[in-house]
């Protein structure tokens, strides 16, 4: 322990100073943090210019796209308005008409040179529908061919006899056409066909005129509707797709391959293309001729070269000027950090000093801010830290010893496995290690309610154990206190606390600790400690206690579990022996083997044991328990000759008779399992035999049998056909080993091995076969079945009365030869005793004797002679005239009623029959399984359906005598008078009951 309190003042090894001094630690993250944010300024400025410089050039490039667009619409407009002008000339239109090629050219040629000269007019023609060229005032020497494969703008002016306008490839080129139809005198005779160029003129034009470069492109396959010379150049588009057309550029240049794929599905795409040491912003559209659709790419392009270069010196500067001001900063940085950080140095050397053990040392700093707070906090915190040390070796000692003899304890009671003796010793070992004047231990209940004093120590102890000392759970006592409040408690000085309960057997108690007994959060019991010093038991010796009250919560935990394991173990023994003695007593069940079984080897033979022999024994005789999971099934039993021979082989005898045990139980048990193997092929076969024997009963109307003569497959009937020979081959057709058939084949000879071989197979697989098909035929039929219940359900629950109830089911069973049927219910007197039946339902087809009425009563006298109608169990007559269950009695009802079929289905609520439902026939009906089986399906559904209807009544009924009884309450209720009182009464009442009389009175007389 001294060597502990040298170590708290001793000096500690020096740590190695960090590179993270408390500087560096505010300098580099300040100068980090400025340089990310002038990083940031820097990367926000060039992104903002960037994107604006970019924005810029979309919005100049896209503003000359329009630009040049509205251009081409003013030639589409130039166009169609010369060709409008020459065709509303009468002149023309009179030579045109009369086909007057020359009067044609000589009134139209000087127009076109003028406006050739002016406008710049490539075409200038006349077109004879559909597309025939007529006369070309550009090439007066052609005409006559046709342009039909190539001038659509020609074709489709027309086709509607209007104004057509747009680009189009000519023979000529790319150019803007402008159609306008020729009338004369009302009549359509052709076309006017004005053409302006928009080749590498047109975009030398533009490029003078914006100061911006253009190409076009155009698209190889409408390129190639149309044939003519010098329109492309040598070199190929950026795709195959595209072939140049005209370009500004004496080598034309493009974007990537897939921007141009997008233009020419529609979209108009701006991007930034890199050429000879120059950078272009270029927009690409797409270039649609006078329907709409796309024939090409029209781009156009923007030097951005001295922009960017701009863009460029503007961004080093500002990176310059971003680094000049994070140097600059970390610099003014780095003199505030050293002016703050030189108090902390100043502390930081005199808690060193003071871990190297100088406890004299003080900081000495004049500033009043927090560093100067906390200087005066640790000067504080050193002279208290002196007084610590000081008393710090004797409460280290005394610690250490309670939990010394905290860990002996603990090992003292866990080497015990009784309870009651481990907690008896667990006290009294507590008690004299620590010097206690008392000691003692309680459980919990199992109703968690109470604690139930187990263990004390001294002459007090015994006493209050012997008259079985219990304390109730609450806050009243400390121990009870523990428990609710799952924390330990504490009276230091039991003179001074309100709460103590001195007890006058322990008169001496000056300080007293109640700590819980707790295995996770569940509280099993209480420690309570006594002392006769005040102030002993107080919070620094607890910790040595609540370690050892773990301890002792843990072992009686486990002294518990063993307990119940020792318990558990118990019962599975019993159990085990129980089930092994049962399981005996049904394998020696008198038989298939004797109840009692034993032999004797007497004499070199091996002998039966009666009876008698068994329960005698010689007086020098060793046995030997033969036991099967504890039980004793029987005993091995030795003669011996002498006293000391049975000593010497009784370990042999046992030995041998554990063996024995093991082996007979081995052989019960493949017994057994043998047993129950041939109990259920015995079943099987059970089952094929009667599912073969229903199936035959089915379908005898059929025929089991068939007959092949070698010319046809035909049902054999043995009254009808020949008997086969004694010689043929007759093989079994067996279902799991069930003979269900036979295959009889004549002509067989005895001899002919492959032919009896494959007899028996045919035979085999026609047995398995066939079985397959009875069981799908079974299937079927109760799929069938099924069905037909399903509908009935549905009928049923439909039904609106008991009526439609009874005609619905006659109606699912349909058989024809049942006209009549009747649903009755059943009274019971108040001894639950069958009194009587009442007809409730009834239904009729209108043939034969005429149905029972609804309403007929038979009383029990007429029930008693006909006793097949209140049956419990369902009961079909298939022909009551031949029927031997029809007593004499019976049979004078059924030939009055003329019944012949019958089929009674009882009816019942819970275990009670409450009535049952009657079909009734005048003809002779077999009734059939399926019959009887979808009619017996349907008695649950039939009576629930009558008993609801039953309830309903009763709580009808109810209500209308509650209704009855508020009527008359109330009319009494309003009276005025006692006489009214007694009027209303009896008029009322009277009413209600339907009585002849009744009277209301009162009567007050003297009685002598």
């Amino acid at each position: 322990m001294s060597q502990t309190i040298h170590n708290l003042v001793s000096p500690p090894t020096t740590p190695r100073k960090s590179f993270w001094t408390i500087s560096r630690k505010l300098l580099i993250p300040s100068v980090v943090l400025m340089s990310i944010v002038s990083l940031g300024l820097i990367i926000y400025i060039a992104t903002f210019t960037i994107r604006r410089n970019q924005a810029e050039a979309s919005r100049d490039l896209t503003r000359t796209l329009t630009a040049v667009q509205f251009s081409l619409e003013d030639l589409q407009s130039l166009s169609l308005g010369l060709a409008t002008e020459m065709a509303n000339n009468p002149q023309v239109q009179a030579a045109f008409a009369a086909r007057d090629r020359e009067l044609l050219t000589e009134i139209t040629l000087p127009t076109f040179e003028v406006v050739n000269r002016e406008f710049d007019v490539k075409q200038y023609q006349f077109i004879l529908p559909p597309a025939t060229s007529f006369l070309r005032l550009h090439q007066l020497d052609n005409f006559g061919d046709d342009l039909s494969s190539f001038r659509f703008t020609v074709l489709a002016a027309n086709e509607t006899q209007k104004p057509v306008s747009g680009i189009e490839i000519g023979r000529g080129g790319l150019g803007i056409r402008g159609e306008v139809p020729v009338f004369y005198q009302g009549k359509h005779i052709g076309v006017v066909d004005v053409g302006l160029d928009i080749g590498p003129a047109f975009l030398e034009n533009i490029k003078k005129q914006y100061g911006i470069d253009a190409q076009i492109m155009l698209e190889a396959t409408a390129a190639q509707t149309a044939t003519f010379a010098g329109s492309t150049s040598e070199l190929s588009g950026p795709i195959p797709e595209l072939l140049i057309q005209a370009s500004t550029f004496s080598q034309p240049f493009y974007a990537e391959p897939a921007v141009y794929e997008r233009i020419l599905n529609g979209e108009t795409l701006v991007s930034r293309l890199n050429f000879n040491e120059r950078t272009y912003s270029v927009i690409s559209a797409p270039l649609k001729d006078y329907s709409g659709k796309v024939i090409g790419v029209l781009e156009i392009f923007s030097d951005r070269t001295e922009i960017i270069a701009t863009q460029s010196q503007s961004l080093i500067l500002s990176i310059l000027v971003g680094v000049i001001a994070s140097v600059l900063g970390a610099l003014i940085l780095v003199r505030i950090i050293n002016q703050t950080v030189q108090p902390i140095n100043a502390l930081t050397e005199t808690a060193t000093a003071l871990a190297g053990g100088d406890l004299d040392r003080q900081v000495k700093i004049q500033s009043r801010d927090e560093l100067g707070v906390l200087a005066t906090a640790f000067n504080n915190m050193t002279g208290r830290l002196r007084d610590l040390i000081g008393s710090l070796e004797t409460r280290v000692a005394d610690r250490t010893r309670n939990l010394e003899l905290a860990a002996e304890v603990g090992r003292s009671i866990s080497q015990v496995r009784d309870l009651e003796g481990m907690l008896r010793d667990a006290a009294e070992i507590v008690r004299s290690r620590f010097d206690l004047y008392y000691t003692q231990v309680y459980l919990t209940n199992q109703a968690q309610n109470s604690l139930i004093l187990q263990a004390g120590t001294g002459t007090v102890g015994a006493e209050l154990v012997g008259r079985g000392h219990s304390l109730p759970i609450n806050t009243n006592s400390i121990n009870g206190r523990a428990v609710v409040e799952k924390q330990p408690v504490i009276i230091s000085d039991t003179a001074a606390s309100a709460s103590f309960r001195p007890n006058p057997l322990l008169p001496e108690t000056r300080s007293e600790m109640a700590v819980p007994l707790m295995v996770g959060e569940k509280v099993v019991g209480v420690l309570d400690l006594q002392s006769n010093q005040s102030g002993f038991l107080n919070e620094e010796i607890l910790p040595a206690f609540e370690a050892l009250a773990g301890q002792l919560a843990i072992a009686i935990q486990n002294a518990n579990l063993l307990a119940e394991t020792e318990q558990a173990r118990a019962e599975v023994e019993k159990q085990a022996a129980r089930l092994s003695r049962a399981n005996w007593q049904g394998y020696l069940d008198a038989i298939h083997k004797p109840e009692a079984l034993g032999f004797k080897f007497e004499r070199n033979q091996i002998l039966p044991l009666d009876e008698a022999q068994a329960g005698s024994a010689a007086e020098n005789t060793l046995a030997a328990p033969i036991s099967v999971a504890g039980e004793a099934l029987g005993s091995l039993v030795v003669e011996m000759e002498s006293e000391d021979r049975k000593t010497q082989n009784a370990e042999l005898v046992n030995m041998v008779a554990h063996q024995v045990a093991q082996q007979i139980e081995n052989l019960r048990l493949l017994e057994s399992a043998e047993r129950y193997r041939l109990e259920a092929e015995e079943a099987s076969r059970r089952l094929t035999r009667e599912g073969w024997k229903e199936y035959v009963t089915v379908h005898a109307d059929q025929g089991p049998s068939y007959l092949y003569d070698l010319k046809e497959v035909r049902p054999y009937h043995q009254s009808k056909d020949p008997l086969m020979d004694e010689s043929a081959l007759s093989l079994p057709l067996k279902v799991r080993d069930e003979t269900i058939g036979r295959l009889v084949v004549q002509g067989l000879g005895s001899k002919d091995t492959e032919s009896l071989e494959l007899a028996n197979v045919v035979a085999e697989r026609l047995g398995a076969h066939i079985e397959s098909l009875r069981q799908f035929d079974q299937t079927q039929s109760a799929l069938a079945q099924s069905e037909k219940l399903f509908e009935a359900s549905r009928l049923l629950s439909q039904a609106q009365d008991l009526q439609e109830l009874t005609a619905s089911t006659v109606k699912m069973l349909d058989i024809p030869e049942i006209n009549r049927a009747v649903l009755a219910t059943f009274n019971y007197d108040k001894d639950n005793n069958l009194d009587s039946l009442d007809i409730i339902a009834n239904w009729w087809n209108g043939t034969g004797h005429e149905i029972t009425p609804i309403g007929t009563h038979y009383p029990l006298e007429v029930i008693r002679v006909m006793p097949m109608f209140v049956s419990p169990t369902p009961v079909f007559f298939n022909d009551t005239a031949t029927d031997e269950r029809v007593d004499a009695t019976t049979m004078q009802l059924v030939q009055r009623l003329n019944l012949r079929a019958v089929a009674v289905l009882p009816l019942f609520s819970g275990t009670r029959q409450i009535g049952a439902l009657i079909l009734e026939a005048e003809e002779p009906h077999a009734f059939t399984p399926e019959e009887t089986r979808l009619y017996t399906s349907l008695a649950p559904q039939i009576a629930t359906v009558l008993e609801n209807r039953r309830q309903f009544e009763q709580a009808q009924k109810q209500a209308e005598r509650e209704s009855t009884l508020n009527l008359i309450s109330q009319k009494i209720q309003s009276a005025t008078s006692v006489e009214a009182v007694l009027q209303i009464a009896a008029r009322e009442l009277g009413h209600a009951l339907g009585a002849p009389l009744t009277i209301a009175q009162l009567g007050v007389k003297d009685e002598k």
